[in-house]
């Protein structure tokens, strides 16, 4: 998800994929995997872009902004190690018949 705003509460977001996909509250055309992953991913991305906002802020929570960062870059490594392995390899070598 590469965006330049955070989307506001009940804003609707597309992600778009290689066939039309629905996620609700109701009804999800993902298996359980597929939909962990979009969220994961989306939740990472969003956190990543809070940061910023937050350096030189004063803060009155329990969590500091480096601790934030360390979360969502978590949050991001373990994203994208889950889409690797979901994603075919490719091939790196073809073989005659």
């Amino acid at each position: 998800m590469d965006i330049d705003a955070l989307p506001s509460s009940g804003e609707t977001v597309y992600a778009y994929c290689k066939k039309y996909h629905v996620l609700t509250n109701i009804l999800s055309t993902l298996n359980s995997g597929l939909e962990r992953l979009l969220v994961l991913g989306s939740v990472a991305m969003a956190a990543n872009a809070k940061v910023p906002k937050y350096i030189n802020k004063v803060n009155t929570g329990a969590r500091t902004v480096s601790e934030l960062f360390s979360w969502a870059q978590n949050k991001m490594s373990e994203y994208r190690a889950d889409l690797d392995r979901i994603t075919i390899p490719p091939i790196a070598k073809k073989y005659p018949r």
